[in-house]
């Protein structure tokens, strides 16, 4: 399976600047590009012109804070969580697909290691690693 599998999906594939941008603002409340920087260990430039790119796919929106109009916030289109959810469901089908090829005890165990992936998957997005 290709990283995200966007080309058998129909969807443009992303780089990864552009892709890890799109998992950031959607897993946090409106970020600023500031926020998301700092949040991936960017360079605010970097999310600058991965921001531009996503907002000219239709991908990303930029909105005004409402208590700050000099700040901008950054939020998913509809069209990005739309594919979001397509890619998702192919990764749900091939992961449950290779679970069910595997002895019970491995499978069990993956699925009990879930939550710690999770954590460790965290602390990755968290540290820049």
């Amino acid at each position: 399976m290709s990283r995200l599998n966007e080309g058998r999906l129909g969807l443009e594939p992303l780089p990864l600047s552009e892709s890890e941008v799109l998992r950031f603002v959607g897993e946090h409340p409106a970020p600023s590009v500031t926020q998301v920087a700092q949040g991936l260990v960017m360079q605010p430039s970097n999310v600058s012109a991965a921001v531009r790119a996503l907002a000219g796919r239709g991908l990303i929106e930029r909105c005004p804070d409402e208590h700050d109009r000099r700040i901008t916030r950054l939020r998913l289109t509809p069209l990005a969580i739309e594919h979001r959810q397509r890619i998702d469901a192919v990764w749900s089908t091939a992961l449950s697909a290779a679970l069910a090829q595997l002895p019970p005890v491995d499978a069990n165990a993956l699925l009990a290691a879930k939550a710690a992936l999770r954590r460790l998957a965290d602390v990755f997005g968290r540290t820049g690693l």
